[in-house]
C-alpha cells in the first residue's frame, strides 16, 4: 500500500471508530437516567382540559384529573394535587404539572377520550420536555372511569413520569391488527 494510502486510512481510522460506536445506539444509563426536567421536583401538579360536544360528559374534566392524579401519585416525588389555571403552582420552580388534554366523543358502545399527558416546569426553555406521551384513545361507558381508561392513563403516565417507567423501554406499536 503506498504510503499516503497508509497516512490517508489512518487518518480515517479513528473518524470510522467513531462512527462505529455512535451506530450501537445509546447506552444503558443514558435510557434509564432521567432528564434535567426532574430534577428538584417537590410537587406534581395535574391540570386537565376536556373537550366535547357531548352535554353529559362535560362534568368529565374533575373525574379525570382525579384518576390521573390517583395513578401519578404512586411514587411521585412529593403529593400530586389537581390544580386551576392560574394557580402559583404552575411557576413554582420545584413543581412538574402534567397537563392532561382530552376530547371525549361518541363512538360504537359508547364514548370514546382520546387524550395526551404532557409535563410542564416553568424553567424558562431549558431542559424543557416539548412532547409528553403518545396520544392515546380509551372506551369508556358514559363515565371517565373503567379498566380501558386506567390501562391508557397508566401507559401514558409510563412515558411522561419518571416514577411509573418501566425498569426496562418497552416499544409501542403504531396499529396492531385485532384477532
Amino acid at each position: 500500500m503506498p504510503r499516503h494510502a497508509r497516512r490517508l486510512w489512518a487518518a480515517f481510522l479513528p473518524l470510522l471508530s467513531l462512527v462505529g460506536a455512535c451506530s450501537i445506539g445509546p447506552s444503558v444509563a443514558s435510557a434509564a437516567t432521567p432528564s434535567l426536567f426532574w430534577s428538584g421536583v417537590k410537587s406534581v401538579s395535574v391540570v386537565c382540559l376536556v373537550q366535547t360536544r357531548i352535554a353529559s360528559a362535560q362534568d368529565m374534566t374533575g373525574t379525570l384529573c382525579k384518576r390521573v392524579r390517583e395513578l401519578a401519585s404512586s411514587g411521585a416525588p412529593g403529593p400530586v394535587r389537581i390544580i386551576e389555571l392560574g394557580d402559583k403552582a404552575l411557576v413554582a420552580p420545584d413543581n412538574v404539572t402534567l397537563l392532561v388534554h382530552a376530547s371525549v366523543d361518541e363512538a360504537p358502545g359508547g364514548r370514546a377520550v382520546a387524550f395526551t399527558i404532557r409535563p410542564y416546569r416553568a424553567l424558562g426553555g431549558q431542559d424543557e420536555i416539548l412532547f409528553g406521551s403518545s396520544p392515546r384513545i380509551a372506551a369508556v361507558d358514559g363515565r371517565t372511569t373503567g379498566a380501558s381508561l386506567d390501562a391508557a392513563l397508566t401507559a401514558a403516565l409510563a412515558e411522561t413520569v419518571p416514577w411509573r417507567a418501566p425498569a426496562e423501554p418497552v416499544g409501542r406499536p403504531l396499529y396492531s391488527r385485532p384477532n
